[in-house]
């Protein structure tokens, strides 16, 4: 009977043993996107310049300097299905003239993030991240931004205009981070953008949704506004037109701030509730020209103008 409780004792410690041998492996795959990382667990790969596609699946890379890509890096290749957790580690990630310095192909999600914050993703010309129809970004923390290009490059009549997200069809999940200093924040040909934390800001547009049509389909409604698809009576024209894309932007939490326009929407759909807060834009706050349905909830403060509708 006095065995017992040693035994008892034994098995406990036996346990506790099994859960600290294997607590490493579970903090690193529950933190990949956040917090502090052991980049020096096997688990982690150094990212370098001559990485140009990613198709494994469930890896995680990380920046152990700033590197400068030739071609950008290419997220899966179109035809399988991976998970990449690239953590910026405080340092920048570029490429060399034109971007994107990053595409998610279809298939492929990206997760950004950056343990130790400083941590960016750059292109001095066009987008510096490409989401693909059936590719899925999301970021966790870390900078994209614009970043500076070469003077044998630069062309004073035409100066660099640059895209932090360009989204044609996949999924974007902004959850923390920053999209800064860019001609635009985010621009929506089709696909969904999420915005549930983070922020835009510093940008000619912060998020532009324009949703692509047919102008041989276009039919005039004298009066009539289609909302929802749902005619009600408005004092003003709307052209329709047989939608080809159709982008839908929801922001529940996060900030717009510092940009000329805040929220431009085109035959797209904006939704707006929760602790959203677009403020200190310069022209408008949110823009609309035809957009399909708008709903607004939040908060706004505007040096301009609150709202700018053509519908």
């Amino acid at each position: 009977m006095k065995q017992r409780p040693r035994k008892k004792i034994w098995g406990a410690a036996f346990m506790l043993a099994l859960v600290v041998s294997i607590l490493p492996a579970v903090l690193l795959n529950a933190d990949a996107g956040s917090g502090a990382h052991d980049h020096t667990s096997s688990d982690w790969v150094y990212l370098t310049a001559s990485d140009t596609v990613i198709v494994d699946d469930s890896v995680y890379y990380c920046l152990n300097d700033a590197v400068t890509l030739d071609y950008g890096l290419s997220i899966g290749d179109g035809g399988n299905e991976c998970t990449v957790t690239l953590c910026l580690n405080g340092q920048t990630l570029s490429c060399a003239d034109y971007g994107p310095t990053v595409t998610v192909r279809d298939g492929a999600t990206l997760i950004l993030c950056d343990c130790q914050g400083g941590g960016a993703v750059e292109a001095p010309d066009g987008d510096v991240i490409s989401v693909e129809e059936g590719g899925k970004l999301i970021l966790q923390s870390g900078t994209i931004t614009a970043g500076e290009l070469s003077p044998e490059l630069y062309d004073p009549e035409f100066p660099p205009e640059v895209t932090g997200v360009s989204l044609s069809g996949g999924e974007f999940e902004m959850v923390g981070g920053e999209i800064a200093d860019c001609y635009i924040g985010v621009h929506m040909y089709d696909g969904e953008f999420d915005m549930t934390g983070g922020t835009i800001k510093d940008c000619e547009t912060g998020v532009s949704a324009e949703g692509e049509y047919e102008s041989d389909y276009w039919e005039v409604f004298d009066g009539v506004l289609i909302t929802g698809g749902v005619p009600s009576i408005s004092e003003s024209h709307l052209v329709t037109a047989r939608q080809l894309t159709f982008p839908v932007f929801t922001m529940t939490d996060g900030t717009i701030e510092t940009c000329q326009t805040g929220v431009f929407a085109k035959h797209a759909v904006f939704n707006m509730s929760g602790d959203a807060f677009i403020h200190a834009c310069n022209g408008y706050g949110v823009s609309l020209d035809c957009a399909y349905e708008a709903y607004y909830a939040g908060s706004f403060d505007f040096f301009g103008d609150p709202i700018s509708s053509y519908i």
